[in-house]
């Protein structure tokens, strides 16, 4: 079967799996709008992991959620999301948003929030994920089979 996906590091496609993470920053325009894979990139080196695994402490005690870092799956599908705006983000849009998703996400002007819309957590599948918004992903079998998921 043929997906859309989209790579995105840890902890930050868990974030967005579990529905505290709504938007996804990236510094190009995002014109795709559709269902897409979530992909956690690959274990990240040695100095990233110590600086995620402070951001995971510094979440669960700022806004009480319960993400451990050594429990994320990395390299594999978590979950199916819709890709549903993509905003330039300018002071005002910032402003806008909460103190939970300002702490999840790069908050600059001139870089673009793609909006996510969870629609099934998948049970973690090892694949090769790419660069690129969306990039295509080829699956030996088919996602919406209820096999594959763990709930929303």
């Amino acid at each position: 079967m043929n997906y859309k996906a989209i790579s995105i590091h840890q902890p930050h496609a868990q974030l967005i799996v579990e529905g505290i993470k709504h938007f996804e920053t990236r510094p190009r325009n995002c014109n795709y709008r559709g269902e897409v894979i979530i992909c956690s990139t690959i274990k990240p080196s040695t100095r990233q992991q110590q600086l995620f695994t402070k951001r995971v402490e510094e979440l669960n005690k700022e806004f009480g959620f319960n993400l451990d870092y050594k429990s994320l799956s990395f390299g594999c599908i978590i979950g199916l999301v819709k890709i549903v705006d993509c905003t330039k983000m300018t002071p005002d849009f910032i402003a806008s948003q909460s103190p939970q998703e300002l702490a999840c996400g790069n908050w600059y002007k001139g870089l673009y929030a793609i909006r996510l819309e969870v629609i099934k957590k998948l049970i973690p599948m090892r694949v090769k994920g790419q660069q690129g918004v969306p990039f295509n992903l080829n699956l030996a079998f088919d996602l919406t089979d209820d096999q594959y998921h763990l709930g929303v």
